[in-house]
């Protein structure tokens, strides 16, 4: 009777152990496609995030287009922007030589400034003459005009003729300062310049193909 009884729990214990093994099965599988379902989850929110990402991008870089559209149409004449950028020697972005151009003819002398950017810097914003400590886009020299151009609220200190916009700013002011004194171009860009070699007729080359576009 005993052997018959441990052969029956053995039998019982079999079939507990095969029934349950079954159901261990069954949940390491529904475990298995929760986990791949997640996962894939997962790879759709990343792929549309991804979409969501690149799409933000294109919308900037379009924005960016536009403005720059608007800032070339704001131009007088895409001709001067092509004159600017065959006078840039330089890798200078057309974004920045827009900014120059529309910067430059806000005052009455913008056409003399352009030819004389052109002349002095070629375009480039941090153009430094290390013996005449001249500055920027239009090569101003502080230790000459910083504490008129202070005292006209110009610039507050030296370092702001690095900035395009204070450079041209201050260029447009000796202008008007030579041409009350001098009165005649070739007086005044003799003033500008020192009385360097050859650079009134160089400026005036400038200007007068400017004036003609």
């Amino acid at each position: 009777m005993k052997i018959k009884y441990i052969v029956l729990i053995i039998i019982v214990l079999m079939i507990y152990g095969i029934v349950f093994g079954i159901k261990d099965g069954k949940i390491n599988n529904l475990n298995k496609s929760i986990l791949e379902s997640k996962t894939k989850n997962e790879q759709i929110e990343k792929e549309l995030l991804t979409c969501k990402l690149n799409d933000v991008r294109l919308s900037l870089r379009n924005a960016e287009l536009r403005i720059k559209q608007v800032k070339i149409d704001k131009l007088i004449n895409i001709k001067k922007l092509q004159w600017v950028k065959k006078k840039a020697n330089f890798r200078i972005q057309d974004d920045f030589l827009i900014d120059i151009i529309l910067e430059a003819e806000k005052y009455d002398n913008g056409l003399l400034i352009l030819a004389i950017i052109a002349k002095e810097s070629n375009f480039r914003q941090y153009a430094h003459h290390l013996r005449m400590n001249a500055r920027g886009l239009t090569q101003i020299r502080p230790y000459i005009w910083f504490d008129e151009l202070k005292q006209n609220d110009i610039i507050d200190h030296s370092n702001e003729l690095w900035d395009y916009k204070k450079n041209i700013e201050a260029c447009n002011y000796i202008l008007n300062d030579y041409f009350k004194r001098y009165k005649t171009l070739k007086k005044v860009l003799t003033k500008y310049s020192g009385n360097a070699n050859m650079y009134k007729e160089k400026v005036t080359k400038n200007l007068k193909e400017l004036e003609k576009i």
